[in-house]
């Protein structure tokens, strides 16, 4: 966020660039954590540890498609007037005519 406001337009390509290969790390090391909570609960069974790896599931499909979509995504060309917080993705539905 910081190199955004007050980077260069290089320094932010480079950072946007750098984001995907940090990916690499983190998808893995996510995955490595979700291992160990499955391996710790064991075969135990019960209400809350069968509703506890259900919503791990999801939580860990919604982030990997959070995290790789946004790091694929170029952000939309913006107008001179636009704020930097209202930022429009060119991945996202197709603006209307």
């Amino acid at each position: 966020m910081l190199v955004e406001l007050f980077g260069s337009h290089e320094l932010v390509v480079t950072v946007k660039q750098a984001i995907p290969w940090g990916l690499i790390v983190l998808i893995p090391a996510l995955a490595l954590t979700g291992a160990s909570g499955f391996s710790i609960a064991g075969n135990r069974s019960g209400t809350r540890i069968d509703g506890k790896r259900r919503r791990m599931l999801v939580i860990a499909g919604i982030g990997l498609l959070v995290l790789t979509r946004r790091s694929t995504c170029p952000p939309a060309p913006r107008s001179p007037r636009s704020s930097p917080w209202s930022r429009r993705w060119s991945c996202s539905r197709a603006r209307s005519a």
